[in-house]
C-alpha cells in the first residue's frame, strides 16, 4: 500500500525520551505529524525522531510550491486568550532558514534566535551587514526603487506584520527603512 501525504486528522508522534522537551512549566513528549498541511511519511518520522532534518516539497493552494528543511525542536506557546494559563510546552518542526535567501542569529535588541531576509529591495546583505542588523544597528546603503531610480537606504530590523488573507496576521523580523535617520 503506497502512503499518501494528505492531511486528515490530528496525529501525534511519541518522541524517544533523548528528545523530551523538558522545561518549568511541563514536559513535552511527542510531535505533532503534520506541518503546513504537510503529513511526515514513516521515513521523515523516523530521521525527525532521530533529531535530523527532513527535506519536503510543500504545495501551496495556489499551485506554488517550496521546498522545506527543518527539524524538531523544542518551543513554548503563550495564549493570548488565556495568559493565567502559563506556557504552553511543546516539540513541533521548525522550518530551518535558506541561508541563499535568509539570515538568522541572535538579535542584540531581545536577546533571542530572529530569522530574517538577507535582501531588502534589490540589495543584498552583506556578512557584516547582516552581523550589524543582528547587533541592532543601522544600516545604509544605496537602493533601486522599481522605477529603476536610486536612493539611499538606512534602517535595522524591526517587527513588522501584515494581512494573508482571512484575517490572518504573520508577524515577522525585517529590514525597515528609516527614511528619517
Amino acid at each position: 500500500m503506497t502512503e499518501t501525504n494528505t492531511l486528515t486528522e490530528r496525529e501525534y508522534v511519541d518522541l524517544p525520551e533523548d528528545l523530551h522537551y523538558a522545561t518549568e512549566f511541563g514536559t513535552a513528549t511527542r510531535f505533532s505529524r503534520s506541518w503546513g498541511g504537510h503529513r511526515f511519511t514513516d521515513e521523515e518520522v523516523a530521521a525527525l525522531s532521530e533529531g535530523k532534518s527532513v527535506t519536503f516539497t510543500l504545495t501551496r493552494s495556489d499551485g506554488s510550491s517550496e521546498t522545506i528543511v527543518g527539524h524538531l525542536e523544542g518551543k513554548m506557546f503563550e495564549p493570548e486568550d488565556d495568559p493565567d494559563r502559563g506556557p504552553i510546552v511543546y516539540v513541533g518542526f521548525t522550518k530551518e532558514a535558506n541561508s541563499a535567501t535568509h539570515a538568522e542569529g541572535i538579535w542584540a535588541r531581545t536577546g533571542t534566535k530572529v530569522r530574517f531576509k538577507r535582501s531588502f529591495g534589490t540589495h543584498t546583505f552583506s556578512e557584516g551587514e547582516v552581523t550589524a542588523l543582528l547587533a541592532d544597528e543601522y544600516v545604509g546603503f544605496t537602493a533601486t526603487s522599481r522605477s529603476g531610480g536610486q536612493y539611499e537606504a538606512t534602517g535595522r530590523l524591526e517587527p513588522q506584520s501584515f494581512e494573508a488573507g482571512g484575517g490572518r496576521v504573520v508577524n515577522f523580523i525585517g529590514f525597515k527603512p528609516d527614511f528619517g535617520h
